[in-house]
């Protein structure tokens, strides 16, 4: 995947550039600057907005609902989800170490992130019953689930230019490990007989899970750190200057307590005589009389222990091109690994007719969803004040019957 990566960066890239040897940002005055921020984001190849927002308000999900999203079902399907807060406090100081090309900043986040990939019959199962597949296989492996929640403090240094003009910087990360699940199905092979007289299931599946008693904000399960890198510098191509920015980002990984659980399966199952008169009622039920704790303890194995959860990070090479200094064209490539999520191609266009207005359009492929769409809007108040709004997931808020993204990143700074 990595080498594929590269390769198609190549050739997105190709513009024949030369490297100039100017400081790509200037000299900047001292200053000290507090930011807010905010931003989610849940996309999907297959799983509509609409969808997401019926099962997050737990409404009921019809038959429409359920048939536009398995209009859109491959093999294999993804969906991942982001959401962090968080503040932070950047410095610009006369000098530092004796330079004057040094801005450092601190801050503070609180991050969750999900991701799923699932196969077609998994869904179709979940949602419309096992019937369908009479006389049949139901192909219920290829599914993961990865569910992480943690708190970040994060102190960097970045300098303004090198010898070859570019800038750059890094990060290091203190991390508290909140919560974590992890669910690996491997193989789950369910046939249904005629008449649903009997069920077999053959499945190989494991997961791990953090202390379920401890939860909330509060929760220490797990003790990580992780860095961020990056590097740019200033290139000239026969139609304008430009920045080539390569970054990496959430190098890292938790560490989680040994009140950590491991569950493990490899059985094969057989369910005879099941009969459900009302699937929601109190008449009948969804799960067959037997003794579930004895079948998990005869066929499943579980244990304390702890593990480690190597952050979902994201490598990232993009490159700038100013037309003017109202015009900017922006390519790039954004590479998340241990997230079940593909590489994801951008092109964006920005125009600012102002110092102190910035509007930006954006058209992307691929991540955890498709086609993908967005706007940006940065505002510059009189004190100094900046608002910067974006949302790179437009049309899902525009077609949520069809489209499977939505998101949006708020941030509110202010400098002195």
């Amino acid at each position: 995947m990595i080498r594929y990566f590269l390769y198609v960066f190549l050739l997105f890239f190709s513009v024949n550039a030369c490297l100039a040897q100017a400081d790509s940002t200037g000299s900047v005055k001292p200053y000290w600057e507090i930011e807010l921020n905010a931003d989610y984001f849940v996309n999907s190849n297959a799983i509509t907005t609409q969808f997401v927002n019926t099962v997050y308000k737990s409404g009921f999900i019809d038959e429409v609902l359920k048939n536009n999203v398995s209009g859109k079902l491959k093999y294999s399907n993804r969906i991942g989800a982001d959401v962090n807060t968080g503040f932070a406090l950047t410095r610009k100081p006369d000098s530092l170490f004796g330079r004057t090309d040094i801005t450092w900043s601190i801050g503070l986040r609180n991050r969750i992130h999900a991701d799923a990939v699932f196969s077609r019959d998994f869904f179709k199962v979940l949602m419309y019953g096992n019937k369908q597949y009479e006389n049949n296989f139901a192909d219920l492996g290829n599914t993961a689930v990865n569910f992480l929640s943690y708190q970040q403090l994060r102190a960097s240094l970045e300098f303004e230019g090198d010898t070859s003009g570019g800038a750059f910087g890094f990060a290091f990360s203190f991390l508290k490990g909140q919560s974590n699940t992890m669910i690996d199905i491997d193989r789950a092979k369910m046939f249904t007989a005629l008449g649903g007289t009997y069920i077999d299931l053959d499945i190989a599946a494991t997961m791990r899970t953090t202390d379920t008693t401890k939860t909330g904000l509060s929760a220490f399960n797990g003790l990580g750190f992780s860095t961020d890198l990056y590097y740019e510098i200033p290139y000239v191509t026969w139609y304008g200057d430009g920045i080539l920015r390569v970054d990496v980002r959430d190098l890292g990984l938790i560490f989680w307590n040994n009140k950590s659980r491991y569950y493990q399966i490899d059985s094969n199952y057989n369910y005879t005589g099941i009969e459900v008169q009302n699937l929601l009622g109190n008449d009948g039920g969804i799960i067959p009389t037997f003794n579930q704790d004895s079948i998990l303890q005869a066929n499943m194995k579980q244990r304390n222990e702890g593990y480690n959860t190597i952050l979902p990070g994201i490598i990232s090479i993009t490159a700038q091109t100013y037309y003017g200094k109202k015009w900017i064209v922006e390519k790039g490539i954004n590479y998340r690994y241990k997230a079940n999520c593909k590489p994801y191609y951008y092109v964006g266009l920005t125009y600012m007719p102002t110092e102190k207005l910035l509007f930006a359009a954006t058209t992307a492929y691929g991540g955890y969803g498709n086609f993908n769409a967005g706007a940006e809007i940065e505002i510059t108040f009189p004190a100094q004040i900046k608002l910067h709004i974006d949302s790179y997931y437009i049309n899902g808020y525009i077609f949520s019957e069809k489209q499977s993204a939505q998101g949006i990143s708020i941030a509110l700074s202010k400098r002195f």
